[in-house]
């Protein structure tokens, strides 16, 4: 789509009365797009999820746009975010560790635990996985259920994910 009709689909934006984030991955908004989209709404605009997984997108983001809150997508880059301005992440893994993720938020301190289990979780289709690990940190196989086209996770990696969470060091009261 060209660069003048996706600026006139987020020209919409203005009336929403929520701020928005740019959902880089989705969408395919580009960097240069990005800032018209910024300049034009001020306000409107608060900020971009990457989850490029690519360090130099996301450096890229922040050296562009200070003014907006850049969020990554992928929890290895968190603390490395936090350090260099961003402003956090949405990711899948603050529904089953969300105070093993504190020191990385809170302080940009790396958890090594976290970037290990992240590499894991790649070797399988990602949705299905973190479903399969919310599961197990619950207790409760209903979360295990995804939307067609996806499929959960086989049994076997179910086992691998769940003996690799029991590995994560526990964090204290958050």
């Amino acid at each position: 789509m060209p660069e003048s009709h996706a600026f006139e689909i987020y020209r919409v934006i203005q009336v929403i009365l929520a701020p928005v984030f740019l959902l880089t991955a989705v969408s395919g908004v580009l960097n240069v797009l990005i800032g018209r989209l910024a300049r034009a709404f001020p306000g409107v605009i608060a900020g971009i999820k990457d989850s490029s997984g690519d360090w130099a997108t996301t450096q890229r983001y922040l050296a562009d746009h200070p003014q907006l809150h850049i969020l990554v997508g992928d929890e290895r880059q968190l603390a490395r975010a936090i350090r260099h301005g961003g402003s956090g992440a949405i990711n899948g893994f603050s529904n089953f560790c969300a105070r093993l993720l504190r020191p990385m938020v809170d302080e940009g301190t790396e958890v090594p635990e976290v970037a290990a289990l992240v590499d894991l979780v790649l070797q399988f289709p990602v949705t299905p996985a973190v479903k399969a690990l919310v599961a197990h940190r619950y207790g409760d196989d209903a979360y295990l259920r995804t939307a067609p086209p996806l499929v959960p996770t086989e049994p076997a990696a179910r086992a691998r994910l769940a003996a690799a969470f029991a590995a994560l060091p526990v964090p204290g009261p958050a």
